[in-house]
C-alpha cells in the first residue's frame, strides 16, 4: 500500500507540474474590446500626401468605409463615436517585409499580431518563415478573435539549391523549372512569390517571366554575384546587390548588407539610373540595418524598456552574437561597417526619391531587435533621417503600399475602401512624437482603443517573465534553432 500510495503521490506531482507549465504557456486572456459598424464626426481626414478634409466624417458598415468626408443630410444608421470628435483619422500602416513566428504552444502568433496593431500596423506582406506555419496560425488566432492585421502572403522561399537556408523553401533547379513552381505557389492562393537565394540569372529571369505570366510580383535577394544593375528582380529587398558583386570576398548575407565600403557616389549614382531604366522598386529596410546598431552593447540591449515586448528566446538566444542564428555571431566586430553601410544606405534612399523611383516601407521583423509594429515607427524615422519630408512617408508607408499590393484602395481613406485606418490625437504627418497619440486602431471594420491595446501588452510582458514559460520558451528556442537554421550564410 505504501509504494501504491508513493506512486499515487508521484503521478499527482506530475500531472500537477504539467497542470502548472500549461497554464504557464497559455496566451494572456486579455479582451480587447472592439467596436463594429460605426460614425466618426468632426474628425480631420488625411490622406497623406493626397487630400485632407476637416470637419468630415467616417462611416463604417461590416469591413469598409461607406463614407468619408461630409454627411450633409444623411441618415444616421450606424453608432456615433463622440468621443473620437477633434481627431486625425490616417490609413492604416502598412509593412512589406514581415516574417511571423511558426505556430507553437507558446502562441507567439496571438502576441505578434498584437503588437502590429498597437504601432497602427494593419496590413502586413509575409515574405516567408521557417516552416511555413506562421500565416495559418495567424490566421487561425485573429478567427478565434484576436487582434491581427491583413494578411498578404510570398508563400516559401524560392531558392536554388538544396540544402536551404530554411525548412520552408522551394528549390528551382534548372530555369525550365520556374513555370512549374510560380503555377503552384499562384494555386495555392500567394499574392507574391519571394525569391531568395543561391538563384542565377537564367532562373532569375525565368521567375521572373513566371511570375508576370500569373499575375505575382516577384521580390526578395539577389544572391550572391548577382549586380543590382541588371534589373532582375521586380522589387528588390535590403539594397541587395548595391555592393558591386567583385567586392564580396564571401557568399555570405551578412556581407551582402553590410559590406558597403567600394560604394562609391559614382556606384550610387548608376544605381539610381538603373532603377529607372528597370522600373525596380526597393523596399531598404533601413531600419534592420539601425537595429544591428544595437549590438554595440549587446548587454544593456537586451535589458532595454522596450525588448521586454519580446521573449527572452529572442533576445538571449535566436539574436545572440555567440550562439544564436549563425549570421549574427560575431556582429559586434563589424560595428564600423554597419555605421557606413546605414549612411550609405540613407543617401541611397534619398537620391532614388529624388528621382522619382519607388520606395517601399518593410522592416524585416523577427531581425535582431526589430520588434513587430514599432519597427516600423522605426523605418519611418529612417526615412525622414535620409531626407524625405514626413507626409511623404506616410504617403509611402499606406497608399503607396497598396499600389505595390494591387490594391488601390488599400492605405487610403475613400469611401468603398477597406475599413483600416488610425485615429490620432495629435496630426502625425507633422510630427514623429505624434505617433504616441494613436487612440485607436481599425482593422477589417472592427475597432480596437489603444489602452485595451496598451492593457494586453502589459499582460504579455507580464507572462514572458513568468518562470515556467521562461525556461520552457528558452529551450523550445534553442531547439527549434537546431532544427530550422540549416545552414550558415
Amino acid at each position: 500500500m505504501k509504494a501504491k500510495a508513493l506512486a499515487a503521490v508521484a503521478t499527482a506531482t506530475v500531472v500537477a507540474t504539467l497542470g502548472a507549465t500549461a497554464l504557464s504557456l497559455r496566451a494572456p486572456s486579455v479582451a480587447v474590446p472592439v467596436n463594429q459598424n460605426f460614425t466618426l464626426t468632426e474628425v480631420t481626414i488625411v490622406n497623406p500626401g493626397r487630400a485632407r478634409f476637416e470637419h468630415g466624417s467616417i462611416v463604417v458598415a461590416g469591413d469598409r468605409i461607406t463614407v468619408a468626408g461630409p454627411r450633409d443630410g444623411m441618415q444616421q444608421t450606424t453608432t456615433a463615436l463622440s468621443e473620437f470628435k477633434g481627431r486625425y483619422i490616417l490609413p492604416g500602416l502598412i509593412d512589406l517585409h514581415a516574417h511571423l513566428p511558426p505556430k507553437s504552444l507558446l502562441d507567439l502568433s496571438v502576441h505578434a499580431g498584437l503588437m502590429l496593431a498597437a504601432h497602427g500596423v494593419t496590413t502586413v506582406r509575409v515574405v516567408g518563415d521557417t516552416d511555413g506555419s506562421a500565416v495559418p496560425a495567424m490566421q487561425e488566432a485573429i478567427a478565434a478573435g484576436a487582434v491581427g492585421p491583413r494578411i498578404f502572403n510570398c508563400g516559401p522561399f524560392v531558392v536554388g539549391k538544396i540544402p536551404s537556408r530554411w525548412p520552408n523553401s522551394v528549390v528551382v533547379e534548372r530555369a525550365d523549372g520556374a513555370d512549374q513552381v510560380v503555377r503552384q505557389l499562384r494555386d495555392q492562393g500567394m499574392n507574391c512569390i519571394k525569391i531568395y537565394e543561391d538563384l542565377d540569372p537564367p532562373r532569375l529571369m525565368a521567375l521572373r517571366e513566371a511570375a508576370h505570366r500569373y499575375g505575382l510580383r516577384m521580390i526578395g535577394h539577389l544572391s550572391h554575384g548577382i549586380d543590382y544593375t541588371a534589373g532582375l528582380v521586380d522589387e528588390v529587398q535590403h539594397f541587395h546587390g548595391v555592393p558591386p558583386p567583385a567586392s564580396m570576398a564571401r557568399d555570405h548575407i551578412m556581407d551582402r548588407a553590410i559590406h558597403w565600403d567600394q560604394v562609391s557616389d559614382a556606384r550610387l549614382g548608376d544605381v539610381v539610373e538603373a532603377t529607372l531604366r528597370n522600373g525596380t522598386a526597393n523596399t531598404p529596410t533601413l531600419s534592420s540595418t539601425a537595429a544591428l546598431l544595437r549590438y554595440r552593447d549587446y548587454p544593456a540591449t537586451i535589458v532595454a524598456d522596450d525588448l521586454r515586448d519580446m521573449p527572452r528566446l529572442y533576445r538571449e538566444v535566436a539574436w545572440s552574437p555567440k550562439s544564436g542564428i549563425p549570421f549574427w555571431r560575431g556582429i559586434e566586430r563589424r560595428i564600423p561597417e554597419i555605421d557606413q553601410a546605414l549612411a550609405n544606405k540613407r543617401k541611397l534612399v534619398r537620391m532614388l526619391y529624388d528621382a522619382g523611383a519607388t520606395l517601399l516601407v518593410g522592416t524585416d521583423i523577427q531581425q535582431p531587435f526589430v520588434i513587430p509594429g514599432l519597427s516600423v515607427h522605426h523605418e519611418m524615422a529612417e526615412f525622414v533621417a535620409a531626407g524625405i519630408p514626413l507626409e511623404q512617408v506616410w504617403a509611402i508607408a499606406t497608399a503607396g503600399a497598396g499600389q505595390a499590393l494591387g490594391q488601390p484602395l488599400l492605405g487610403q481613406l475613400l469611401a468603398g475602401a477597406p475599413a483600416d485606418f488610425l485615429i490620432f490625437r495629435e496630426d502625425p504627418t507633422t510630427s514623429l512624437a505624434n505617433l504616441d497619440t494613436l487612440e485607436a486602431v481599425v482593422i477589417n471594420g472592427r475597432l480596437h482603443r489603444a489602452e485595451d491595446l496598451q492593457q494586453a501588452r502589459t499582460a504579455w510582458r507580464a507572462h514572458f517573465e513568468d518562470p515556467i514559460f521562461d525556461a520552457v520558451s528558452m529551450r523550445a528556442g534553442r531547439r527549434m534553432l537546431a532544427k530550422n537554421v540549416l545552414r550558415d550564410y
